[in-house]
């Protein structure tokens, strides 16, 4: 059979907000047969069309009769998801519908109605069509979760669920009935919120500049536990990372997310869940960026996730299924608590072992599995001496980072700010060594041997900073070597808390964002490198932020040239 390929940009997801609020995207090569792209080419040309024929209908007609065009568009979408002719179809229908403008119109049509009016006939069927469709289509396109971060779809939706009519206090009748219909239209709400974030992290500032925190954190007070569940998911994204009492949540809810959501996802051959449809792949990444918390990091592991991580190592369906198992066994990695767990299992120990040998393994899973070995290597050499011989434990072979230095943290987020720290500091005569293409994923051992040799370690102190998962391993890291620290301040309004406010301490802050204080605040590190490292060596060619891209390739299978130019290459 004659084969044709199709090419559609992806979200490759990630946990570090360095890389998450850029997006990196993939481009996968879909390969399918003449008759499946006619199908699936015939399905998108409808979709369109019924979408031009929807705009041009004028928007009173919402509220006078059912729209037949909407459960035409929801109709396609189940065609395309019954035929299951690509896995991406719906990205694509997705994608070209928001080209055609699906997140402005679906503005317009929420404006029809106020909240106390919202389940009045014929206007709550045609919404409630509506909203399923975009639930639907967020789900996999980057494109419609932008634009619906770049509309006021959160505002509205955050109206709505604000609303007295949308209290949860509501969702039973007063004979105590479920209110089915209400109940519908806060998860349709939650749903599409949740996906905007999910594909398009750069929303959570949309979300919370329209108040939507308070608003999703009230929802967490129901009793019914899948709408507390999205709340709970919602704020793992979009809460500042400093107030634990939004991101902090109870075992009970952990319990649920665990035993009533993954698992029986886990149970299906789809590893999509029969009744509440998430995939064990989305339920690892909602879980992951809950852990940020250390408190609810130690609740899953008290609430035995190990074995289900184990599970996904051992036989995942898919790369990507992976690739989040093992991000978020890196991130559950650092309390004490955990990995005293985690390094008492042998099979763990075994897993990650076969997984160091793969030489097929994506850049991110290679990034997160080494983060996790340096995390719990010394520790399964403790708890396991039977079966762990130390010399088997690398990270990878070893590179030729230059003489001593001073290394700097940082994350993507705040890179242009980094670079400029290292020329003025360079320009002072302190040596620096800073990852120039931000691909720790590959070099993890290079970064731990750049603070190894390291007289001092610059900390960017930022938000993404602080929810990094790379960062964060760096950080520890310097700390464990009893490196010098400094903490710089890269961002306007943010105080470290959690991990990073513990490892900064009461330290003094040197504000390089501010154009005003740049200058002086350099002067002031040089100083106090200066007084606090008397014997630091004079800068020299050998010892400058050229040193990552001499070295990269003793690490990945690609080098870091080759990385660089396949990131910057126009898609």
């Amino acid at each position: 059979m004659e084969m044709d390929c199709f090419v559609i940009d992806t979200v490759n997801s990630s946990d570090d907000d360095e890389i998450v609020e850029n997006r990196i995207i993939s481009k996968i090569v879909i390969v399918n047969s003449d008759e499946e792209n006619a199908a699936e080419k015939q399905l998108i040309n409808d979709a369109v069309e019924i979408f031009i024929r929807l705009k041009a209908l004028d928007f009173d007609i919402m509220i006078q009769k059912k729209v037949n065009e909407i459960v035409d568009l929801n109709d396609v979408y189940l065609q395309i998801r019954k035929k299951n002719i690509l896995s991406l179809s719906k990205a694509i229908l997705g994608t070209t519908l928001a080209s055609h403008g699906l997140a402005d119109h679906f503005v317009k049509t929420l404006q029809l109605q106020p909240p106390a009016k919202y389940f009045e006939p014929p206007y709550y069927e045609n919404i409630k069509s509506y909203k399923r469709l975009m639930w639907n289509l967020s789900d996999s396109s980057v494109d419609l979760c932008k634009d619906i971060g770049h509309s006021n779809v959160f505002k509205i939706l955050i109206t709505e669920l604000s609303s007295p009519t949308f209290h949860h206090s509501n969702f039973k009748d007063e004979q105590g009935d479920q209110n089915l219909s209400l109940m519908s239209a806060v998860k349709s709400d939650l749903g599409i919120i949740l996906n905007s974030l999910r594909l398009a992290p750069l929303n959570k500032y949309k979300l919370r500049m329209v108040d939507g925190i308070h608003t999703i954190l009230e929802l967490t007070k129901t009793t019914f536990l899948m709408i507390k569940t999205k709340a709970l998911f919602i704020l793992a994204f979009a809460a500042e990372p400093d107030d634990k009492s939004v991101l902090a949540t109870t075992k009970a809810n952990i319990d649920f997310i665990i035993d009533k959501v993954l698992i029986p996802a886990l149970s299906q051959s789809s590893h999509i869940g029969k009744r509440y449809s998430f995939s064990v792949e989305e339920l690892l990444l909602y879980l992951s960026m809950m852990a940020i918390n250390d408190e609810n990091s130690l609740a899953m592991v008290n609430s035995n996730i190990l074995p289900i991580i184990l599970k996904v190592l051992e036989n995942p369906i898919s790369k990507q299924e992976l690739s989040e198992a093992l991000h978020l066994l890196w991130r559950l990695s650092f309390p004490p608590e955990n990995k005293e767990v985690f390094a008492s299992s042998e099979k763990l120990y075994s897993l990650m072992k076969a997984l160091s040998a793969q030489n097929d393994l994506s850049r991110e899973s290679s990034k997160s599995l080494d983060g996790a070995w340096l995390e719990l290597e010394k520790h399964f050499q403790d708890r396991l001496p039977g079966v762990v011989n130390a010399s088997t434990v690398k990270l990878a072979t070893e590179s030729n980072i230059g003489d001593v230095h001073c290394m700097i943290s940082y994350c993507w987020h705040t890179q242009d700010l980094a670079f400029r720290v290292r020329n003025a500091l360079e320009a002072n005569d302190v040596p620096i060594w800073i990852d120039v293409e931000q691909m720790e994923g590959c070099v993890l051992t290079q970064m731990a041997e750049a603070v190894e040799k390291s007289f001092a370690v610059i900390l960017c102190l930022s938000e993404s900073y602080q929810n990094s998962t790379a960062c964060r391993s760096e950080a520890m890291y310097a700390y464990r070597c009893k490196k010098l620290i400094i903490p710089i301040m890269m961002e306007d309004n943010f105080q470290p808390s959690s991990w990073l406010g513990i490892l900064v301490g009461t330290s003094l802050y040197y504000n390089v964002f501010l154009e005003s204080e740049f200058d002086a605040s350099i002067t002031k590190i040089v100083t106090y490198i200066t007084k606090e490292t008397p014997a630091v060596p004079k800068i020299s060619k050998a010892t400058n932020s050229s040193l990552f891209a001499q070295n990269s390739q003793q690490t990945c299978q690609w080098s870091a040239e080759e990385v660089s130019s396949w990131i910057k290459k126009p898609f």
